[in-house]
């Protein structure tokens, strides 16, 4: 198109005018669909939610205190010297609740006696000719504060006890175990 003086051209695009409607619905669209994704992961998350608020008027706070669970073994004269092959040593321990629980009372262990020394060792009631228990199957004894039970020791040697236990020392240690009951 040729121009002449005084003249011009003007080149028109024409552009959509933004209405209010469409506006309003691509915003709406865009809160509904965080409102979904927002729903969703609070659900996928599992749980019950509430606010809950609750009073109560004031009581004394409690004081908890630890007890002390303490064992004091005492034993008389004891003799488990000179032991012969097939002879048996006995021994009585007194053993009290000194502390200010009460406790369940159970043999852990005993060392000392072996195969090697032809030792071998049980615990038993204080008639040291009652019931004797091995390791494991001393039933826990109940025992009061300030309760004491006395318990019987024995030792004995096998009657086919190798020579060479022949004049030798053996350290015999009884653990006592106390449990709060």
């Amino acid at each position: 198109m040729a121009s002449s003086p005084g003249s011009f051209a003007v080149l028109l695009t024409a552009v959509p005018r933004n209405r209010p409607h469409v506006v309003f619905r691509a915003i709406a669209l865009v809160t509904a669909t965080l409102l979904v994704s927002i729903l969703v992961g609070a659900l996928g998350a599992g749980g019950t939610y509430a606010f809950l608020s609750a009073s109560a008027a004031g009581t004394p706070a409690a004081t908890l205190t630890a007890g002390t669970a303490t064992l004091s073994v005492s034993a008389g004269a004891q003799n488990f010297s000179n032991i012969a092959p097939g002879q048996t040593r006995t021994g009585l321990f007194t053993i009290t609740n000194v502390g200010d629980v009460p406790l369940n009372l159970s043999i852990s262990s005993i060392v000392g006696p072996s195969t090697a020394n032809g030792l071998s060792a049980t615990i038993g009631d204080s008639t040291c000719g009652g019931t004797q228990y091995s390791l494991g199957s001393f039933a826990p004894t109940p025992l009061a504060t300030g309760a004491s039970t006395t318990v019987c020791l024995t030792v004995m040697m096998a009657l086919n006890a190798p020579n060479s236990a022949q004049w030798t020392s053996t350290a015999i240690a009884v653990q006592i175990l106390g449990t709060q009951s």
